[in-house]
């Protein structure tokens, strides 16, 4: 988050009042400036003129967003999309795998019933499609049938949740298995959180490098024009 909001505001500030400044000694000398040159000091024009519909544009985007995430409908649909992402959504699968199984397991232990826990284990779900299987998973097994073979049929959570289950289910150890399903998720998402921390940053590191370098190279370009010019 530190290097974004810096990579922007190193980039709006040299757009916004660094490259102006040298393209106002580079144009008195009367030549057409190079492309990149001008694409720049547009940019920056823009940015320069429109800062503040920019910012309401983000504020207003923000505010849809939420509003749509307010609607149950559309906040499905979002949902869904996330599931959908290569790694976001088996990121999202395995956080909410880890808060169900966690959840379930501590109410079985502390005296609550199957039917009752699975209730209340759902509503700590928070993809809105993975809680409407949950919902399935928890009317059949009040019509009687065991947690794994529901859970298997819903195909919301990873294999590894089912086959643990159902040998929870027949040893009698289904609380102890949850908690070591709980324990796995929530390894393997702080796991996977760290390797993609450690993708972003040289990825932002390299996104600010080359933003910088464009800038730069467009008044480097702009100060060859005025030199050839001038000679």
């Amino acid at each position: 988050a530190i290097l974004i909001v810096l990579a922007i505001v190193a980039v709006a500030v040299m757009l916004a009042f660094v490259v102006p400044r040298f393209t106002e000694m580079f144009t008195e000398a009367g030549r057409e400036l190079p492309l990149l040159t001008q694409l720049v000091v547009a940019t920056g024009s823009f940015v320069e003129r429109w800062w503040w519909a920019i910012g309401l544009a983000g504020l207003a985007a923000a505010l849809w967003f939420r509003q749509q995430l307010r609607d149950p409908v559309e906040r499905e649909r979002w949902d869904q999309r996330l599931l959908r992402l290569p790694l976001a959504g088996a990121l999202v699968t395995k956080i909410e795998a880890g808060r169900f199984t966690r959840t379930l397991g501590t109410l079985l232990g502390n005296g609550v019933s199957l039917l009752t826990a699975i209730d209340i284990a759902k509503e700590i779900v928070g993809n809105r499609v993975i809680a409407r299987s949950l919902a399935q998973v928890a009317l059949r097994v009040r019509q009687g049938e065991g947690l794994a073979r529901p859970l298997a049929a819903a195909a919301v959570f990873p294999p590894l949740t089912t086959q643990l289950l159902k040998v929870g289910e027949e040893t009698g150890r289904l609380e102890q298995m949850l908690g070591e399903l709980a324990d796995i998720y929530e390894r393997e998402v702080r796991r996977d959180l760290q390797r993609l921390l450690t993708l972003a940053e040289p990825v932002i590191i390299l996104m600010i490098a080359g933003l910088i370098t464009v800038i730069i190279l467009s008044v480097v370009l702009a100060v060859i024009e005025t030199n050839d010019l001038a000679f």
